[in-house]
Protein backbone atom coordinates (compact mmCIF):
# COMPACT_ATOMS: atom_id res chain seq x y z
CA UNK A 1 0.00 0.00 0.00
CA UNK A 2 1.45 3.43 -0.79
CA UNK A 3 -0.07 6.58 0.54
CA UNK A 4 -0.69 9.68 -2.23
CA UNK A 5 2.32 11.76 -2.96
CA UNK A 6 2.96 14.56 -1.40
CA UNK A 7 5.81 17.35 -0.90
CA UNK A 8 5.27 18.55 -4.51
CA UNK A 9 4.35 15.11 -5.46
CA UNK A 10 7.58 13.79 -4.89
CA UNK A 11 7.41 11.41 -1.49
CA UNK A 12 5.04 8.80 -0.72
CA UNK A 13 4.52 6.51 2.37
CA UNK A 14 4.87 2.39 1.63
CA UNK A 15 3.81 -0.80 3.44
CA UNK A 16 4.94 -3.71 2.21
CA UNK A 17 4.10 -7.46 3.02
CA UNK A 18 6.56 -10.42 2.36
CA UNK A 19 6.63 -14.13 2.58
CA UNK A 20 10.20 -15.39 2.49
CA UNK A 21 11.42 -18.61 2.90
CA UNK A 22 14.72 -19.66 5.01
CA UNK A 23 16.39 -22.59 4.00
CA UNK A 24 18.55 -24.12 6.74
CA UNK A 25 19.79 -27.75 7.77
CA UNK A 26 16.80 -30.40 9.03
CA UNK A 27 17.52 -32.42 11.73
CA UNK A 28 17.59 -35.66 8.98
CA UNK A 29 20.92 -34.57 7.27
CA UNK A 30 18.59 -33.11 4.54
CA UNK A 31 17.67 -29.43 4.10
CA UNK A 32 14.04 -27.62 4.29
CA UNK A 33 12.69 -24.12 3.12
CA UNK A 34 10.64 -22.58 6.60
CA UNK A 35 8.77 -19.81 5.61
CA UNK A 36 8.15 -16.29 7.38
CA UNK A 37 6.54 -13.05 6.81
CA UNK A 38 8.31 -9.35 7.11
CA UNK A 39 6.81 -6.20 7.00
CA UNK A 40 8.18 -3.39 5.70
CA UNK A 41 7.50 0.44 6.20
CA UNK A 42 9.60 3.07 4.48
CA UNK A 43 9.33 6.57 2.65
CA UNK A 44 9.49 6.49 -1.54
CA UNK A 45 11.05 9.26 -3.03
CA UNK A 46 10.26 9.99 -6.99
CA UNK A 47 13.40 10.05 -8.74
CA UNK A 48 11.99 11.19 -12.05
CA UNK A 49 9.12 10.40 -15.01
CA UNK A 50 9.40 9.49 -18.79
CA UNK A 51 6.01 10.52 -19.68
CA UNK A 52 3.43 8.72 -18.28
CA UNK A 53 5.44 5.11 -19.02
CA UNK A 54 8.18 5.10 -16.75
CA UNK A 55 8.50 6.31 -12.93
CA UNK A 56 12.22 5.89 -11.22
CA UNK A 57 12.04 5.96 -7.54
CA UNK A 58 14.17 5.17 -4.18
CA UNK A 59 12.50 3.72 -1.31
CA UNK A 60 14.07 3.14 1.98
CA UNK A 61 13.15 2.44 5.75
CA UNK A 62 12.36 -0.24 8.35
CA UNK A 63 12.11 -3.93 7.94
CA UNK A 64 10.55 -6.34 10.39
CA UNK A 65 10.63 -9.75 10.29
CA UNK A 66 8.85 -12.70 12.33
CA UNK A 67 11.05 -15.61 12.47
CA UNK A 68 9.76 -19.17 12.55
CA UNK A 69 10.18 -21.08 15.64
CA UNK A 70 12.01 -23.76 13.99
CA UNK A 71 15.15 -21.62 13.36
CA UNK A 72 14.99 -18.65 15.82
CA UNK A 73 14.36 -17.96 19.45
CA UNK A 74 13.56 -14.58 18.32
CA UNK A 75 9.93 -13.62 18.10
CA UNK A 76 10.72 -10.28 16.23
CA UNK A 77 13.81 -9.02 14.29
CA UNK A 78 14.17 -5.38 13.28
CA UNK A 79 16.63 -3.64 10.55
CA UNK A 80 16.63 -1.43 7.68
CA UNK A 81 16.28 -1.91 3.91
CA UNK A 82 17.14 0.37 0.79
CA UNK A 83 16.58 0.08 -3.09
CA UNK A 84 15.97 1.58 -6.54
CA UNK A 85 12.74 0.88 -8.29
CA UNK A 86 11.16 1.67 -11.58
CA UNK A 87 7.76 1.25 -12.47
CA UNK A 88 6.41 0.68 -16.56
CA UNK A 89 2.87 2.03 -16.85
CA UNK A 90 0.59 -0.17 -19.36
CA UNK A 91 -2.35 1.23 -17.98
CA UNK A 92 -3.11 4.12 -15.42
CA UNK A 93 -4.36 1.33 -12.51
CA UNK A 94 -1.40 -1.37 -13.96
CA UNK A 95 2.22 -1.13 -13.50
CA UNK A 96 5.43 -3.76 -13.48
CA UNK A 97 7.76 -3.21 -11.25
CA UNK A 98 11.90 -4.11 -10.59
CA UNK A 99 13.48 -3.25 -7.93
CA UNK A 100 17.00 -4.05 -6.36
CA UNK A 101 19.19 -2.69 -3.15
CA UNK A 102 19.81 -3.89 -0.04
CA UNK A 103 18.34 -4.94 3.40
CA UNK A 104 20.31 -5.43 6.99
CA UNK A 105 19.10 -7.07 9.92
CA UNK A 106 21.28 -8.79 12.24
CA UNK A 107 19.03 -11.78 12.16
CA UNK A 108 20.76 -14.87 13.41
CA UNK A 109 18.99 -18.52 12.94
CA UNK A 110 20.16 -19.79 16.18
CA UNK A 111 18.34 -23.06 16.43
CA UNK A 112 20.63 -23.95 13.58
CA UNK A 113 24.05 -25.22 13.43
CA UNK A 114 26.31 -22.08 13.68
CA UNK A 115 23.89 -19.62 13.86
CA UNK A 116 23.98 -18.57 10.04
CA UNK A 117 22.54 -15.24 8.94
CA UNK A 118 19.37 -14.33 7.10
CA UNK A 119 17.61 -11.60 5.60
CA UNK A 120 20.52 -9.95 4.91
CA UNK A 121 22.50 -8.70 1.70
CA UNK A 122 21.07 -8.50 -1.93
CA UNK A 123 17.44 -8.11 -2.78
CA UNK A 124 15.71 -7.94 -6.05
CA UNK A 125 11.74 -7.77 -6.26
CA UNK A 126 9.89 -7.94 -9.56
CA UNK A 127 5.65 -7.94 -9.93
CA UNK A 128 2.83 -5.93 -10.80
CA UNK A 129 1.43 -3.11 -8.61
CA UNK A 130 -2.48 -2.42 -9.15
CA UNK A 131 -3.57 1.68 -8.32
CA UNK A 132 -6.78 2.78 -7.38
Amino acid sequence: MTSPYFANKSLAVRLKGHLVWNEHPASDAGTIWTPYPTLLIGVVQLVGEMGDFVRVYGEGGAILLFPSTTFSTSSIQVGGYGLFGFEFFFDKHLNYLIEAGGAGTGARADLVAGAPIYSNGFVINVGVRFQF
